[in-house]
């Protein structure tokens, strides 16, 4: 049983692009399942202080997250690429924490 967040995510999906609700589940399914391969490479280039590439990682999360109507994991990887241009890594660290807890949460 899916949680009501991937539930609306699909609905969400299927308004926007007219596909049928197994075509936008299987959409939203490889995006998350992606998205956790992305955020676990996200934080270990944090860890190893390479910044440029968890800006690259956290531009494509946002983009595909957002193209699935992942919104809230879209919204939360675009305020990190500008935590990152800011240079704010407690603030970085936080939407990091953020953006596991919505994915945890999504299914």
């Amino acid at each position: 049983m899916y949680s009501s967040t991937f539930a609306e995510t699909v609905s969400l999906l299927m308004e926007a692009t007219g596909f049928d609700k197994q075509l936008c589940e299987e959409l939203v399914n490889e995006v998350y399942e992606q998205a956790i391969n992305w955020l676990v490479s996200i934080k270990k280039a944090c860890a190893e202080n390479n910044f440029k590439e968890a800006g690259g990682l956290l531009h494509q999360l946002k983009g595909s997250s957002g193209n699935v109507r992942m919104n809230e994991l879209s919204k939360l990887a675009l305020e990190s690429e500008a935590a990152i241009k800011l240079m704010d890594y407690e603030m970085l660290g936080s939407l990091l924490g953020r953006m596991e807890e919505s994915l945890e949460g999504f299914k």
